[in-house]
């Protein structure tokens, strides 16, 4: 089931397991440098664009394609309200968090076309070690996922995890509410 996170072209909801910071900005960056490149749609839904926005690679990623790439363009939402509701065991944030990514999805999603969405909030809920509230919300974008499925949207989710604070029980949880997993 674990694969290259760069061999993924098609849908599903992918937990995509990292080792350090660094490795992941560069796995997600490149990722999605290549998702414009093919002409698709990307969405980096963050508790923490503010970073991203500032970093080297996004500005490496505007420039190359000054936010579109033919059919597909680059998205930053801020999704910092859902995390911090989940934090307090409230997950209305998550409910519109889902909202805005529907509406990406309806507009931004094709016949040949998909969309490629990555969500931290799950993530840096376990980073804080809030394994609970962190497999609550991954169950509630597995089930985004499947409606979005039901209704034809194409779209592939990605939800990072640093592997070395899931012990194997949060790993398991993680895994059974992705479709996929990805190694960096």
């Amino acid at each position: 089931m674990s694969q290259e996170l760069d061999s993924l072209d098609k849908t599903g909801h992918v937990l995509l397991l990292y080792d350090s910071e660094l490795e992941r900005e560069y796995t997600i960056s490149e990722f999605i440098h290549n998702t414009l490149g093919r002409g698709h749609t990307a969405v980096l839904a963050s508790i923490s664009n503010d970073t991203f926005a500032q970093s080297s690679k996004y500005q490496t990623i505007t420039a190359s394609h000054d936010g579109k790439s033919e059919r597909g363009c680059f998205i930053l939402l801020d999704i910092r309200d859902c995390y911090e509701d989940a934090l307090n065991g409230d997950f209305h944030g998550a409910s519109k968090m889902r909202e805005k990514l529907e509406r990406i999805l309806t507009e931004q999603s094709s016949d040949n076309d998909f969309v490629i969405i990555v969500v931290d909030c799950a993530e840096h809920l376990s980073l804080n070690e809030k394994f609970e509230e962190c497999g609550i919300l991954e169950k509630s974008l597995q089930n985004s996922f499947k409606s979005w499925e039901r209704r034809g949207l194409k779209v592939l989710l990605i939800c990072p995890h640093l592997a070395s604070v899931l012990d194997a029980g949060e790993k398991k949880m993680l895994e059974k509410n992705h479709t996929a997993i990805a190694m960096t």
